[in-house]
């Protein structure tokens, strides 16, 4: 599928209004807790929910993207099992694919999601060691984790910092953190470089579904945008240029700081 024609796709979902992701946030909260009518096994749970989200991602990803659970496999050494994998299909065929199961090429994978029923503190701490499993394999890999219920914003930042400085020592860490964490109908928590400081945010007086909207920005970045192979000098356009608007990155927001080592 040309860029153009996949560039018009993904206008069309994301050009509507914030009523439209009100309803998305509905939906999926609603298919997440229907499970628990039949079952509390936790694992039951929490497969059903990693199907949830990844549906929604097959519906807007072009036929170029694999999506799958699984893992990375490269130079003789494998990521942690990771709960969704976005890789380019196209040019790099799995290792291994056996009922919705891949084994991929560190080169070939886009986005990886670590899925979670609950954020608490170990859910959070697995969440981040599978994220970075995955992208310290291939630092342009983007990463996110997506959880339909668990803590407060203000907790997910002390954690987060815990979970840092564990990994102080990591080589090009700042390179590999998730770029976004994802609690359903709580908050957003999004990474990036605000001078010559790395922050996560979260935009606390936004509206979640347009902190939310920050999630899906940034699965088009890596997904639609394939930076390596479209743009190999990785200067995607800007995304006023693309018809996004971008004020949720905009107003009050608490910050956790990270140091450049």
């Amino acid at each position: 599928m040309k860029f153009w024609i996949i560039l018009k796709r993904i206008k069309i979902i994301f050009m509507h209004s914030l009523e439209a992701l009100k309803h998305l946030v509905a939906e999926m909260t609603s298919s997440s807790k229907r499970i628990l009518e039949y079952s509390r096994n936790r694992s039951a749970t929490g497969l059903h929910r990693e199907r949830i989200l990844e549906a929604y991602i097959k519906k807007i990803a072009p036929k170029s993207f694999g999506i799958g659970s699984g893992f990375l496999y490269g130079d003789k050494k494998s990521s942690k099992q990771i709960d969704i994998l976005v890789y380019d299909q196209d040019n790099f065929a799995p290792l291994f694919d056996e009922g919705g199961y891949k084994v991929v090429i560190p080169e070939s994978t886009i986005h990886t999601i670590e899925v979670k029923s609950k954020l608490n503190k170990g859910d959070l701490v697995s969440a981040f060691e599978n994220v970075l499993s995955a992208t310290s394999m291939n630092k342009k890999i983007h990463g996110s984790i997506f959880g339909f219920d668990g803590m407060s914003a203000n907790r997910a930042f002390k954690e987060i910092g815990n979970i840092i400085k564990k990994h102080k020592d990591l080589p090009n860490l700042l390179e590999l953190l998730p770029r976004s964490i994802v609690c359903l109908n709580k908050w957003v928590i999004v990474f990036g470089k605000n001078g010559q400081n790395y922050q996560y945010k979260h935009f606390y007086e936004k509206p979640f579904e347009e902190q939310f909207l920050f999630f899906f920005v940034e699965l088009y970045y890596s997904m639609y945008g394939y930076r390596r192979r479209l743009y190999p000098d990785n200067k995607l356009p800007k995304l006023k240029d693309q018809g996004f608007g971008t004020s949720f990155m905009t107003g009050k927001h608490a910050t956790l700081s990270i140091s450049k080592k």
